[in-house]
């Protein structure tokens, strides 16, 4: 082999070397990429089922459900809410509120519920502001839907390139243009000058990711508690005169289930 042929060699070899970094690189970041993104909608859904659990005790709150459409009504508020959360009197420790009159009481308790729902929608849809004890007290944002819906639109956009970009077919031919003996052989026998490789760009292809199947429901906007208090007070007026062995049923049975998280905590200090 002579020098031009040595040098011809050399260069060959490092452009397939970058090739194969450049394909297999790309590959491997996107693996990564995806495994983070998956990673990140698992932590969310975390977050959208603490807001459930909210939403499941003002909706309990609500006559189990029958008045949630109705409330949500009264204050402005989309009322297809009502099928984000099952009612359910939870597990918190905080039972009803203290009132003179069964009203108070019930709108006390009920608006508190709201308060609670509200910050925790809040919380899911932009996040919150916390201090990482894990690095070096810095302040951060918590992980949100907004967020994930914007990477969402990126990790896509980055399966497109790459699926176009980066085809096998492509990469395969190119590498083929430097063995022109082996595509002389190839040509004598009759085989398709891009044999196999165009199945291989169907089975390495990668698919977009469906928002759909990361169980995320986006929450609407929800007023201040302050902005909605009298319409909560005549709402939670009214069903007191109409419905008061209800609204007595829902506040004891909340009652209980905060009574009983109080014991189950004693137990588990213990």
């Amino acid at each position: 082999m002579n020098g031009f042929d040595e040098l011809a060699n050399t260069l060959s070899q490092e452009v397939l070397a970058e090739m194969a970094e450049n394909f297999f690189g790309a590959r491997s970041r996107l693996d990564a990429l995806l495994e983070g993104f998956q990673a990140l909608a698992g932590q969310l859904r975390a977050i959208q089922g603490q807001a459930e659990a909210r939403f499941a005790v003002l909706h309990h709150l609500l006559l189990r459900g029958r008045e949630a459409r109705a409330f949500y009504e009264a204050i402005g508020v989309d009322p297809d809410l009502t099928g984000f959360a099952e009612p359910s009197p939870g597990s918190s420790q905080d039972g009803p509120a203290f009132g003179l009159t069964l009203s108070g009481r019930y709108f006390k308790t009920v608006l508190a519920a709201y308060a609670e729902a509200r910050s925790e929608a809040q919380d899911f849809m932009h996040g919150r502001i916390y201090v990482d004890t894990h690095d070096r007290g810095r302040r951060k944002l918590s992980v949100h839907y907004t967020q994930v819906a914007e990477l969402h639109a990126q990790v896509n956009e980055t399966i497109r390139k790459v699926n176009e970009n980066l085809k096998p077919s492509s990469v395969i031919q190119y590498v083929k243009k430097f063995n022109p003996e082996r595509m002389s052989r190839e040509r004598a026998v009759g085989v398709p000058s891009n044999g196999y490789s165009e199945n291989m760009d169907t089975d390495l292809r990668y698919q977009p990711v469906d928002f759909g199947s990361l169980g995320l429901r986006a929450l609407p906007e929800l007023p201040e508690p302050g902005d909605v208090s009298p319409a909560v007070r005549v709402f939670c007026s009214r069903l007191c005169k109409e419905q008061e062995g209800e609204v007595r049923a829902v506040l004891a049975e909340l009652g209980a289930a905060a009574a009983s998280a109080r014991q189950s905590g004693k137990k588990e200090k213990k």
